[in-house]
């Protein structure tokens, strides 16, 4: 192995900044690599410390009383969610969505959703990026919602400003599809633009994320 290692190395000489990348990870086992990594966990602890507090003060503002949000803090299940988080931050290269990650452990204490749903939120939120989020919430604000679900599928309540909205931010709205949290339909009476609705699962990933987009949108 180390015989090949030189000979790529020989290779990337003209290339003197590729080099950095080989010894990274020739170096990856060494107390230097592994303190690196650690040090972005202990920030992500940080993270998450503001972020529930966050996410407590805002559901304290809507009427949820602090007995019930540290009851449901203690409930080992929601543990292993929030430790399903702790351990997409730890592999996550990018510090906006490794603070995703932290809004959405603290999000996970909201008192009123079941902790089956809590779990079908965070592997829905494993699959989105922040840009996603906010269109999402984007759509939820212009009314794009999900009216009724019918075994034979949703009643859509879509608003005129829904599309718009859905165009604007494509790749977004196409993950959001994918991900189960949008639909999108072509009304046969009123074609043949789409009727864009946020599904159930959706409104329960924006309503975990609420206080997370409340900051987005702060600039903070």
């Amino acid at each position: 192995m180390l015989e090949a290692l030189v000979s790529v190395k020989k290779a990337l000489a003209t290339a003197t900044k590729l080099l950095g990348i080989i010894d990274r990870y020739a170096k990856r086992n060494t107390v230097e690599f592994l303190a690196a990594r650690d040090e972005l966990f202990r920030d992500w602890v940080v993270e998450l410390a503001n972020a529930l507090r966050a996410v407590t003060e805002h559901l304290q503002a809507v009427g949820y009383r602090l007995d019930d949000i540290e009851a449901r803090s203690e409930l080992p299940d929601l543990l292993r969610i929030i430790d399903n988080y702790a351990e997409a931050a730890w592999r996550e290269p990018l510090s906006e969505r490794r603070r995703m990650f932290a809004y959405a452990a603290a999000g996970s204490v909201l008192p009123t959703m079941t902790l089956p749903r809590i779990a079908r939120v965070e592997r829905t939120i494993q699959e989105l990026d922040p840009e996603d989020l906010d269109l999402l919430a984007a759509l939820v604000d212009v009314g794009a919602v999900t009216s009724v679900q019918m075994p034979t599928g949703a009643v859509y309540q879509a608003s005129q400003n829904a599309y718009h909205v859905w165009q604007q931010q494509k790749a977004a709205g196409e993950i959001l599809e994918a991900a189960g949290c949008v639909r999108s339909r072509v009304p046969a009476i009123t074609g043949p633009t789409p009727e864009i609705a946020v599904t159930f699962l959706g409104l329960e990933v924006n309503q975990v994320m609420a206080t997370y987009i409340a900051v987005r949108r702060a600039g903070k």
